[in-house]
């Protein structure tokens, strides 16, 4: 059957609370999104196939509980459910005809604008098909072999924690030398000159902004690379995990081991197979190779006893701690995951 999404009806429940129940069968063309501000759907290059974007104007950054009621009263059904910009939050869920499931997810929903003044400066892609991570409506991705959903409910929540995460590939690209003083004044390209400060120096500078804001930092080594050498996998880039663990102790903050976590279960897999979470390059992995990855942050959260762990979703709350033992703890129940067979080769 041909599958489209359709709004029935909205309504504001509560002051805080906004339902909106789904026709399956058909958009309305005045559901589509235009200039005017409103509850809608996301144009499409093609219409009536997945994936479908709804999006919802929010006047408040912030977290948002989204429950969604999914399945089809006729057919059997498969539905991912992504938010924003293609952060993940509901994976394959599956229905028999006639079967309805609820599921529950938090969205953060965050502006341009800075509390108590100022800007975040977009690069040009975050204001064009970047852009809904920025704007000031909570979009929804439905997508899949067959996606359904009947209802959704939206709610202002401020009483789960935001965690924040600082740091991607690009961020080591130009690192000053451990030995030199902690700032220094260097010459850029275009001849201007700029002053720059030790890895250290920044993270402690972190440190200090977050705490004066009400914030726990936590500190965690940099995942790593399908690089291999006499059979043991790249441990590390450099020396930032050792530097952030030597920060930590001094702040007295919590340190993931997610480097030493992750080569565990690499080598506990194989390069063979560990090549399969890597088809552009050595660098950036696959989906599953991602989930493999944020399963192992959630392990190392597990293991020094973070409180984030009470707010854990049932997936996360089934990764067991690391470190434990890999030939029958988390690289079994990770890797399994990623469909992988840790039987000897």
């Amino acid at each position: 059957m041909k599958l489209s999404l359709g709004l029935l009806c909205c309504q504001l429940a509560v002051a805080a609370s906004l339902k909106f129940d789904l026709d399956l069968d058909h958009i309305p063309a005045d559901r589509y999104c235009t200039d005017e501000i409103g509850p809608c759907f996301e144009q499409s290059d093609h219409p009536g196939k997945p994936p479908f974007y709804f999006s919802v104007p929010v006047r408040a950054e912030g977290n948002y509980r989204v429950t969604v009621k999914l399945g089809d009263q006729r057919e059997a059904t498969v539905t991912t459910v992504k938010a924003e910009l293609r952060r993940l939050m509901l994976e394959r869920v599956r229905t028999a005809p006639g079967q309805f499931v609820t599921r529950t997810f938090v969205v953060n929903v965050r502006h341009t604008q800075i509390a108590g003044g100022g800007e975040v400066r977009l690069k040009p892609r975050e204001t064009g098909n970047e852009a809904w991570a920025w704007d000031d409506r909570l979009t929804l991705e439905f997508t899949d072999e067959h996606p359904a959903v009947k209802t959704i409910e939206i709610q202002k929540d401020d009483t789960v924690p935001t965690l924040y995460i600082a740091g991607d590939s690009t961020s080591t690209d130009q690192p000053v030398c451990a030995s030199i003083e902690e700032s220094a004044d260097v010459a850029m390209p275009d001849g201007a000159k700029e002053t720059v400060h030790t890895f250290g120096w920044y993270i402690r500078k972190f440190i200090a902004d977050a705490k004066a804001k009400g914030a726990t930092a936590i500190l965690s080594s940099p995942t790593i690379r399908n690089i291999w050498a006499g059979g043991k996998v790249e441990r590390a880039t450099g020396h930032f995990g050792e530097w952030d663990s030597e920060i930590a102790k001094v702040e007295k903050l919590a340190f993931l081991d997610h480097s030493n976590a992750t080569a565990d279960v690499y080598e506990t897999m194989g390069p063979e197979k560990v090549k399969a979470l890597f088809p552009q390059d050595h660098t950036h992995t696959s989906v599953e190779g991602a989930d493999l990855n944020a399963s192992l942050v959630v392990a190392a959260l597990k293991g020094v006893g973070s409180p984030l762990v009470a707010f854990l979703s049932a997936k996360g709350q089934a990764v067991q701690s690391y470190p434990t033992p890999l030939d029958t703890g988390i690289a079994r129940h990770l890797v399994f995951r990623c469909g992988v067979d840790l039987s000897p080769p």
